[in-house]
Order: structure tokens, then sequence, then C-alpha cells
């Protein structure tokens, strides 16, 4: 018989960690029982394991706020997906002198200002934040040559690089940057489009020869 201890590192954003430990004593048949106090779970045996499944009780930290997820993607056929672009999220009606807590890839950052802040994002980043209820929140883009789309929620996207709303509850904004253009191959007229229809087939004729080679050799 043996014991198993588990402790949570992290708590979901805007979440308290667990204080307590979380025990399991395994007897010598291999069967877990819980013996922590402050958790519960269910045990599911099988035909060759036993299965628990562990309820842990996080709390909300402040459950009087709603989040704000705002969400990057980049597309285009000269898009660059690793390029930072500056966002600032301003914010008004709020009374209280705090700040707003609010986490980018779910790490948690700096308190952001009870004003509002300024941050950048690339492609599928992803910002939280954690807002009360019918704020003025006005969030834009420097959008660096690219156009820009804003979707608020279910709402058709929009053209624009920027957008403006009450915030009444939990909501989701996608932006999308998009940068298309002409591959430039340095040939005017048909001849660079003729060039490309030519060569590429080549490619795998050349790999496919070159393993027939390796292998007759090593017969």
């Amino acid at each position: 018989m043996h014991e198993r201890l588990y402790t949570e590192t992290k708590a979901p954003f805007n979440y308290t960690k667990l204080d307590d430990d979380i025990i399991f004593r395994i007897s010598a048949m291999g069967v877990p029982s819980l013996i922590s106090d402050s958790y519960h779970g269910l045990l599911v045996e099988t035909d060759d394991s036993y299965i628990y499944t562990l309820s842990v009780p996080n709390v909300m930290e402040d459950d009087t706020l709603e989040f704000l997820t705002i969400e990057k993607k980049v597309g285009g056929s000269f898009g660059n997906r690793s390029k930072e672009f500056s966002f600032t999220v301003a914010v008004e009606g709020f009374g209280g002198s705090e700040g707003y807590i609010w986490a980018k890839n779910g790490e948690e950052q700096t308190e952001m200002p009870k004003n509002g802040c300024k941050f950048t994002m690339k492609h599928n980043d992803r910002v939280e934040i954690a807002l009360p209820k019918n704020v003025s929140v006005t969030v834009s883009e420097k959008n660096e040559g690219y156009s820009s789309s804003f979707r608020l929620g279910s709402e058709a996207a929009e053209e624009t690089d920027n957008v403006s709303f009450v915030f009444s509850g939990e909501t989701h904004l996608l932006v999308t940057n998009t940068l298309d253009g002409d591959i430039n191959t340095g040939l005017a007229g048909t001849l660079g489009r003729s060039l490309v229809l030519v060569m590429l087939p080549m490619v795998p004729v050349r790999i496919i020869f070159y393993y027939k080679r390796r292998k007759r050799s090593a017969a």
C-alpha cells in the first residue's frame, strides 16, 4: 500500500488555487481511495483498470465579472502569422477604483488600469478581460497595411479597425487581418505561368527516381 499526492500548481483564470493537497491511498491490489476530506469523486472499475473521476472545487475570485474574449487571426497569401499587432482597449463608465484582471493565452497579466490599456496580439493569440456589466468598451487596432475585420459575437463581420459597444455579459470578439497580393516571378506574360506549371510536376519525379536508385544499389 502506498500514497500519491497531487498539488494544484495553477488555477484557471479568475479562479482561486486549491489550498489543500489531493491525496490518494493505493491498495496492494491497485485500488485507489481518496483520503482528502476537502474533495470527492467517483471510482469506476473496468476489466483491466480503475478510473477515479475527481471533482475539484475551484471558486471564482469575482463572480460579479464577465469575460470579454478577443481572438486574433491572420490570413492571406502575404499574411505574417508571427507579426504582433497593437491593440488598445478603452473602458468607460466604471465607478470602482481598481483595475481589471486579464490574461493573454491563459497567462494572467499585470492588472489593467480601469480606463483600459494597450497590448499586442499575433495569429491565434487570445486575450480575456474580466469586466463589470454595462461599461462602454472600445477596441481598436493598428492594422499596418493589412485589411481588418471585427466580428462581435454572432453579428456579421465588419471591415473596420475598431468597434465600440456596451458590455452586457460574456462577449467574443474575433479580429481578422488579411494581406493578399501577387507573387512576382520576375517573368512577364504567360511565360512565367508556364514555367511554374512545368517545373512543379518535376519535383516528385526526381524524388521517386532517387529512392529507386538507392533501392537497387542496396540490392
